[in-house]
């Protein structure tokens, strides 16, 4: 029974990856409106750009940051991905899938697809396992790959005025060393958050 399920989820991921396909996202367009819905009702404000700010990265950044947009064969956006291609290797600064189409395997596809397309590591953030939310999160990247750093301290700085620092964990996927001060968290803090360590 539990092989006859797993043979369907697998060809409902296929069907997924095939039937999906990414855009990049330009802001003042019509998509861009849509994903910063998405943006905003999935992370707490201490966590995102405010919409001037996520604007200005996007004009000013766009030899290096990207915003991509996840769709279905019928035009609809599923979620979105937000990353930074530095030289060796990816940071994913956010992902969300629209709030009313999740838990139909359409994360796992963005994020897989996303993986297929790179041949450099990923890093990305994730809240502290303090709660069953964030436990699930960490579990979601773990099946697909991903290491959690659990012994390196690692502060996201603020995103700016009346925003604050948070205490998050690394993520990485690939062959990636990562440690406290590393030249990759020193690299992330000055181009995404403008900081120098």
């Amino acid at each position: 029974m539990k092989s006859a399920y797993n043979f369907k989820v697998t060809k409902l991921r296929i069907f997924l990856l095939f039937i999906m396909h990414f855009q990049k996202i330009l802001p003042h367009s019509k998509q861009f409106i849509i994903i910063n819905n998405i943006y905003e009702s999935s992370f707490p404000i201490d966590e995102r750009r405010d919409y001037e700010n996520f604007i200005n990265i996007l004009n000013s950044k766009s030899n290096i940051f990207s915003l991509e947009a996840a769709f279905t064969e019928n035009g609809e956006i599923v979620g979105f991905i937000s990353h930074w291609d530095f030289e060796d290797f990816i940071y994913i600064e956010h992902f969300a899938v629209d709030e009313e189409l999740r838990g139909h395997g359409y994360g796992r596809t963005i994020i897989e697809s996303f993986q297929s397309r790179t041949h450099l590591p990923i890093i990305l953030e994730v809240e502290l396992p303090d709660c069953e939310m964030s436990i699930r999160r960490i579990n979601f990247y773990e099946r697909l790959g991903f290491t959690l750093h659990s012994n390196v301290k690692y502060i996201q700085p603020s995103y700016g005025e009346g925003r604050k620092e948070i205490e998050l964990k690394l993520m990485t996927y690939g062959k990636i060393d990562i440690a406290e001060n590393c030249r990759q968290i020193a690299m992330i803090k000055k181009e995404v958050y403008n900081k120098q360590q």
